[in-house]
């Protein structure tokens, strides 16, 4: 994280339930979206993407041999995530595991790698809606001028009840959308279920066509999207 002052999270050799802690862990004071610097030169050696764990985590690798970990990122940086990406296309699958050879994606002392995040929920959540893009592509009914809304993608089907109320609000309220499915993909939505959480879930963004190399939309896209957020938030929680 960038900045001098950072509070510990764990500390070297505490005991834990089955083992004693290996390293230290820093905190980035409750701050999503804070940049996260690479403490030393070396090279990215292990990136891992998963619902379960550290979520999305970077392996640097230390000239001496040493690692420095950054788990429960919000995110990569544009490069490391577009690298990500194309391992997720190719295999069709969210969740991965990569190691790199020591040239592959080395990294300077304070270079930018990512932003810290949050991989856990409070304890009484209930509802869990994600916003994320509406990629348009082949049989798809998205497009650049409603908020799509997800019916299923490829860790299954949404919470009918929470997308009906969604299409509700969107039909009482004229805010136009479209329902999409995404066979090959999933969203912080459907990992958290993916982890155990017991929550009513959804999926809504704006259409946007292409992504990873340009992503384009329509405000009228948008001001769907957002439009559909302030409804969602000031409509009463569904009963199940």
């Amino acid at each position: 994280m960038a900045g001098s002052e950072f509070m510990l999270a764990g500390t070297f050799g505490e005991l834990r339930a089955n083992h004693f802690h290996s390293g230290i862990d820093i905190k980035t004071n409750g701050g999503i979206g804070q940049p996260l610097l690479a403490v030393r030169e070396g090279y990215v050696y292990r990136i891992k993407v998963s619902p379960y764990g550290f979520g999305k985590a970077i392996y640097l690798r230390h000239p001496d041999g040493e690692f420095s970990v950054y788990g429960h990122m919000d995110g990569f940086t544009p490069a490391i995530e577009e690298f990500v990406y194309q391992k997720q296309y190719a295999s069709k699958q969210y969740e991965q595991e990569i190691y790199l050879d020591e040239g592959q994606m080395p990294v300077r002392q304070g270079e930018l790698i990512g932003y810290s995040g949050n991989s856990n929920m409070p304890p009484h959540t209930m509802e869990y809606l994600a916003v994320d893009m509406g990629a348009m592509g082949d049989d798809q009914q998205t497009d650049e001028y409603t908020v799509s809304i997800c019916v299923k993608d490829g860790s299954g089907p949404y919470h009918f009840g929470l997308r009906q109320q969604l299409v509700g609000l969107c039909e009482s309220k004229a805010i136009p959308y479209k329902l999409y499915i995404y066979p090959f993909y999933g969203s912080d939505a459907s990992a958290a279920m993916k982890a155990g959480w017991d929550v009513r879930h959804a999926l809504i963004g704006p259409g946007i066509d292409a992504s990873h190399a340009y992503e384009r939309t329509h405000r009228k896209s948008l001001d769907a999207c957002a439009s559909l957020l302030e409804a969602y938030l000031s409509a009463p929680m569904i009963e199940n």
